[in-house]
């Protein structure tokens, strides 16, 4: 079953006609499923990313796909009214994502897709420092979905084992900050000291 907005390579920055968008003009909404897209003025000179999200076909890789640690990609994947970032391990051929507990995702799958993966880096954060207040971290970050009204980043760590990618919950989301992983039964379990993706245009 389609869903509205979820196209076959779904470009937030560009419209059907190739227009590009200002960054600052793209906002998301739970509404949409997508950011919803609003005319910037003719004289906006922001720099815009050069991202996208592509349709997950099981087995089947992108050749623009982001590669992420361990031979995992980045994924997102519509669950329950949200928009989650997922690890998707083609060599289980697998997709998880963590919503309440693991999740096995097997439809609405999206894999981060871009031309110039150069321009993606991790950086390592901390949320158990003190400087709650501090979103600094915010810089170049890059939105892997929402949930519950509130963004959600992308973060990688090494846990239980073995490298895992997840959803970031936001410093100013009360009672759950930080990257949210699973455990070998299932249950989540919270990481505070974790790498958050980010994107320099200007690289």
């Amino acid at each position: 079953m389609s869903t509205p907005g979820y196209s076959e390579t779904y470009k937030p920055n560009s419209d059907t006609n190739g227009t590009r968008y200002c960054k600052y003009h793209v906002e998301y909404s739970e509404d949409l499923v997508y950011p919803r897209i609003d005319r910037p003025p003719q004289n906006c000179k922001a720099i815009i990313p050069d991202y996208y999200w592509r349709n997950y076909i099981p087995n089947h890789i992108p050749d623009d796909a982001l590669e992420g640690p361990d031979g995992k990609y980045i994924g997102q994947a519509l669950f329950r009214e949200s928009l989650l970032p997922a690890c998707i391990d083609p060599c289980l051929n697998r997709v998880i994502a963590v919503r309440a507990r693991r999740r096995f995702i097997t439809d609405n799958i999206k894999i981060l897709c871009a031309p110039y993966s150069h321009k993606f880096y991790w950086e390592d954060v901390d949320f158990s420092c003190k400087g709650g207040s501090d979103y600094s971290y915010l810089n170049n970050i890059v939105k892997g979905g929402f949930e519950d009204g509130c963004n959600l980043y992308i973060g990688k760590a090494y846990h239980k084992g073995e490298w895992k990618i997840g959803k970031v919950y936001p410093k100013e989301k009360r009672g759950l900050i930080g990257l949210r992983l699973w455990k070998d039964g299932g249950e989540r379990d919270g990481v505070f000291a974790f790498s958050i993706l980010k994107y320099d245009p200007l690289k």
